[in-house]
């Protein structure tokens, strides 16, 4: 949508309010007929950067990682929560 390839589509509204000017929104879906939409992270257990992955996974629940997702439209559940790698 965002490089006018169709007419029309369905898109996220944080990827259409990214989109400045080049996507019109002419209806939004009420949060309400859908199942909320998540995001999930995973730390791959194969991974050589444990450690940092372990960093990022902990910043998306904090506070700046809330403000940074809340200025672009997104919002973290209640029940955000990191756990540790597993082993």
């Amino acid at each position: 949508v965002d490089l006018s390839e169709v007419s029309a589509g369905v898109v996220y509204a944080t990827d259409a309010r990214e989109s400045g000017d080049k996507v019109l929104v002419v209806a939004t879906a009420d949060a309400a007929s859908h199942e909320p939409i998540v995001y999930p992270g995973v730390i791959v257990s194969s991974s050589k950067k444990q450690i940092a992955s372990q960093r990022f996974m902990d910043f998306l629940t904090s506070a700046k990682a809330k403000e940074i997702l809340n200025a672009k439209g997104f919002a973290l559940p209640e029940n955000a929560t990191t756990r540790p790698a597993a082993k």
